[in-house]
């Protein structure tokens, strides 16, 4: 997946183009507005052939007219799905949203994400009702006129979402990832207000929710004191024993601080 003119630094994460939906209504009206024409000259080309005969010249210019634009319309129809099937061409990467018009020859215009002031849906009766397809206009700051239109698209209302969303993230000074791009793609995103900071990658950035580390949830490992380690348990009516090693001064369980060595001689003498 590339685009023309791709910046090092950014990724072009999705691509779409002109509504499936809206290339099967053109390919299906196109159809039956020949099919329709086949079977009305089917049906009627007798009494077409002796209105011909009837009225000469004009009778056969107005049933020339008469099949004629119907066949055209039909076809110009298939031949524009097949055209702005090929031709539009619309990339959301990291870093801003990429249209490509053309077939032989190309135009391509982009918006910067932290660029972006407004987004406009224009839908007609059908576009809303029927196919939920839509154009989706964005504009920039310094600009009059929508710089990029994108044409009779799936779901305009939903993409618009999503690119308002990366708007205000851009604006906010926070890193577009590929991840937070598909976060909030029409596909996957549910209508639901989100916290972009949740966004993994986005951790300890201005404004970020939730642990910066991801250790604060781990529970910390338990240390034994001194009585446990010995097996010495203290009662609530008995000062703390403390025992150290290699003859220490030591806490007695009765508060005085008594060498050990003393004691044995005090108790020597008494003997």
């Amino acid at each position: 997946m590339t685009i023309p003119s791709i910046r090092p630094t950014e990724e072009v994460v999705e691509r779409f183009g002109v509504s499936r939906w809206y290339i099967t209504m053109l390919i299906g009206t196109g159809l039956l507005v020949l099919v329709v024409t086949g079977i009305l000259w089917m049906v009627f080309h007798a009494q077409i052939l002796e209105f011909a005969q009837l009225f000469g010249l004009l009778a056969n210019l107005m049933i020339g007219a008469f099949l004629a634009v119907p066949i055209l319309f039909g076809v110009s129809l298939m031949l524009r799905a097949l055209y702005v099937h090929l031709s539009y061409d619309h990339y959301l990467t990291t870093e801003r949203i990429v249209e490509r018009i053309g077939v032989f020859s190309s135009h391509t215009v982009s918006a910067e994400y932290n660029e972006i002031t407004n987004l406009t849906v224009d839908q007609d009766f059908i576009s809303q009702y029927l196919l939920k397809t839509g154009n989706l206009l964005v504009n920039t700051a310094g600009s009059e006129e929508e710089e990029i239109m994108l044409v009779d698209i799936d779901d305009p209302l939903a993409r618009r979402e999503q690119i308002r969303q990366l708007a205000h993230a851009a604006r906010s000074g926070r890193r577009i990832t590929s991840r937070l791009v598909k976060k909030y793609s029409p596909q996957t995103f549910d209508g639901e207000a989100r916290d972009i900071a949740d966004e993994p990658g986005n951790e300890g950035i201005e404004g970020a929710s939730g642990s910066q580390t991801g250790k604060d949830n781990e529970t910390a490992p338990i240390s034994l004191d001194a009585d446990t380690r010995h097996g010495v348990v203290g009662t609530p009516t008995s000062k703390a024993h403390v025992q150290r090693e290699n003859g220490e001064l030591i806490k007695h369980m009765y508060g005085d601080e008594i060498d050990e060595s003393d004691r044995l001689r005090n108790a020597q003498k008494k003997l």
